[in-house]
């Protein structure tokens, strides 16, 4: 299986076979594989071989918090501690009146999942074209792929989900 995890029950014990691709080197499929046991039991649900813990993220007891843009705030959802880094979700809004200026960018990471939850925001990928994105699309942006934000609504609310959690941004 490409880009996965398969996983098989062997009696009393998980057995996790992984392949991914490679960040650097998108045409190079099978650079990373592992094959792993654990035990069977309610306390290994994993990822990988990184333990997830149950975290819950009430909006009321939740803030949001300045973040890689100026133009956004930030709603950390315990994805990152639950998963020790492997993985980081946000619920991402806009601050009324502030903009992005449209800076062609690239983030270095494994997986990037925008849904839109609120408003609209317009996004130009590199070789795909301008997408304007509504409440209920979404849009995965593959590792590395240059992208800018064009514009976006000052109700724009959205959920990112990334992998890992903390990742690189570089301006091209």
């Amino acid at each position: 299986m490409l880009d996965g995890i398969a996983k098989h029950q062997l009696n009393k014990f998980l057995f996790f076979e992984t392949i991914k691709p490679s960040i650097d080197e998108p045409k190079m499929f099978f650079l990373k594989y592992e094959k792993f046991l654990l035990p069977l039991n309610q306390e290994n649900i994993i990822i990988g071989r990184v333990r997830m813990k149950f975290t819950v993220s009430h909006k009321e007891k939740s803030k949001f918090e300045a973040g890689l843009r100026g133009f956004f705030q930030y709603r950390d959802l315990g994805i990152d501690t639950a998963t020790k880094g492997n993985y980081g979700a946000n619920v991402i809004r806009a601050v009324p009146g502030k903009h992005s200026k449209g800076e062609w960018h690239l983030h270095k990471l494994n997986f990037q999942m925008v849904y839109i939850l609120k408003g609209w925001v317009t996004f130009e990928y590199e070789g795909q074209g301008t997408f304007t994105f509504h409440e209920g699309d979404s849009v995965l942006q593959p590792p590395k792929i240059s992208h800018r934000e064009i514009e976006h609504s000052d109700d724009l609310e959205l959920l990112e989900i990334t992998s890992p959690a903390s990742f690189d941004t570089e301006t091209v």
